[in-house]
Parts: structure tokens; sequence; C-alpha cells
């Protein structure tokens, strides 16, 4: 068994899972598991497309097997740089879709690797006068369920997708949205001028959206009691930027604006989807919004629509599950 790649694409970054026919070494990467069954270790790296060819400087670059065997690639297909993969590093790539490969890496972390998945608990009690979380408000805790299935799996990536998942070779796409991970890149992006989403979501945590949200207070000069509203509840996102120039305003304001808004949209559909299908734990996978406050912050949005009765399963390695999957798979065949 050698060593191999596989490699999800998305709109700006490419997801790579790597594995070494070795024990772990940490220096390598951030994120690693160690499986007994493969007799080896999985790296996982994450590049911006537009620097994907600093990879071969990379030391897991060097220790890939030279052999005739496709890398398998999930993900972004409207584009040519599959070709530049193959021109870059002397590959051949195979396109594969990428649901059954997330589903088949969810199912491998939730057998195999199950301190991997976890879920927030918000440590604080909600806020009367409706402000949303802060980070440091959570704890992540393990996931005690025994059964997986069904659940929904929320592929994050240029939009959003939902499938209904019953079984490792039973799933079928249920619902999803156009407000996906691209929307909220391309208006962070237009608006505050970020280099990269993951730049817009790290600055969005030191934000202050009510500087940019028209909340109810603003509309009322109070909260809407007869109706259970709090003042400080956002009655319309972004509202206050029409009144303004964006040069005038905080930046991270209206990153953190743009991703509640999001997030918001996300776990709703997310949940009105799982309450048609009778299900009450929800897997987000893709690597559109990965990074811990927007994660929190999903929790916060998913504990607000169901009062805390859906599970909202997430990983660090949620964003890989794509090429994680892949990779399985051909070590599998092998």
């Amino acid at each position: 068994m050698g060593n191999q790649i596989a490699i999800d694409l998305g709109p700006v970054y490419l997801e790579a899972s790597i594995f070494i026919a070795a024990e772990p070494v940490p220096d390598y990467t951030t994120y690693y598991i160690y499986s007994a069954k493969h007799n080896g270790t999985f790296y996982f790296v994450r590049l911006l497309k537009a620097e994907v060819e600093s990879f071969k400087s990379h030391i897991l670059y060097s220790k890939l097997t030279r052999d005739d065997v496709p890398v398998q690639v999930t993900g972004v297909k409207f584009d040519d740089f599959h070709l530049r993969l193959e021109t870059l590093f002397d590959i051949q790539v195979i396109t594969s879709e990428k649901t059954k490969f997330a589903v088949k890496a969810l199912d491998f972390f939730w057998n195999n690797n199950k301190e991997s998945l976890y879920q927030y608990k918000n440590t604080q009690l909600p806020q009367s006068d409706g402000s949303i979380c802060t980070s440091g408000d959570f704890v992540k805790e393990a996931i005690c369920e025994e059964a997986l299935f069904p659940c929904l799996l929320v592929n994050v990536r240029s939009g959003i997708s939902i499938y209904r998942v019953n079984s490792l070779e039973d799933f079928h796409k249920v619902g999803g949205s156009s407000f996906g991970g691209s929307t909220f890149w391309a208006l962070s992006k237009l608006l505050c001028n970020y280099e990269t989403p993951t730049d817009a979501l790290e600055s969005s945590r030191d934000g202050n959206n009510v500087l940019v949200d028209m909340t109810v207070g603003d509309i009322y000069g109070r909260g809407y009691d007869q109706m259970g509203l709090p003042h400080n509840l956002i009655a319309s996102s972004c509202a206050k930027l029409r009144e303004k120039r964006t040069d005038e305003t905080d930046p991270a304001s209206i990153a953190k604006s743009l991703l509640i808004l999001f997030c918001f949209n996300m776990t709703q559909i997310s949940y009105m989807q799982a309450v048609v299908e009778g299900i009450d734990r929800i897997a987000v996978v893709g690597d559109a919004m990965h990074t811990t406050y927007a994660n929190e912050l999903a929790q916060y949005c998913i504990d607000f629509w169901s009062a805390n009765k859906i599970k909202l399963i997430q990983s660090d390695y949620g964003a890989y599950f794509g090429s994680f999957g892949a990779l399985l798979r051909q070590l599998d065949r092998v």
C-alpha cells in the first residue's frame, strides 16, 4: 500500500488528504490521524488554489509514491483547475462526485475516531436583549449517541446542499440554498476588501454587528414586548449600510453581520429540513465557513431555531471529508 493523495476542490481552497504508510510525525501537519487498519497515518493539508504550486516544497509531497494510480479529485468541476494539477504535478486526475465520499468519511470517524466529532454546548444562558453569542461561550462536548444514521448531511461550499443519509450507501438530496460560502466570500470581498475568506471569518470575531444590522430597538426605540422581541434582536441584516459608505464602517463589523446572516439562514433551512425528515442530528461538512467562531455561531443559531432539540455534529476534519473519503475508497481497493 503506497503513499497516496486525494484532493477536494472548493471555490478558493483545496483540501488534500494524504496517506503515508508509517507512524505519525506531528511536525508534518496540524491535523493527522493514525489508522491501525491501514497501518499508516492520514495527514490533512489546506492550500489556497492560487498557491497550489507551493505544495511542491511541502515535506509530504516528497513522500508520495510515484506510480500510475490516478488521483481522485472531488468538488468544483467547472473550471480548468484539474488540468493545472495534471500539468504542475505530472499526475492523472479522475473527478468524482463528493457526497458518497463525505458520507464514507463521516462513517469512518463515527466508528473509528469518534473523539474527532463533537457538538458545542453553550455555557451561557441566552441574553435577554437578543445579543449574539461571543467566543468563549461554548465548550466542545463528545458525541454520545450509539447510532449515526439517519442524519442530515449539510455540505457548505459555494452554496449549501442538504442530504438525508440513511446508511453508508443510502442517501439522497433533500434541500439546499444558493446562499453559501461563496456568497459570504463575495460580499466580504466587495464590501471589505479581505484577501481570503479566512481573513474575513477571523476578523468577524472582533466585529460589532450592531453597527451594521438594524435591530428591533432601532425601529421601535425599545424591545417589542408584546411580540417577545428584545431590543437588540436583528430585524434587518446590513440595513445600516444603506445610510453610509462601507469605508465609514469597521470591516470586521460588516464581516460579522454577514457571517451571522449566513449562519442563521444555513441553520434555519437545515432545521426545517430536519423537521420534515423527522431527524434530530445534522452533520456539517465542507470548507467554506470552517473556523471555530463560525462553528460556535452555527451552534448558537441551531439552538435558537430548534430550542436545543437538534444536535449539530461538527469536526475539525469536516473540511477534508470529501478528499478523505475518496482516499479511503482508494485504499480499500488496494
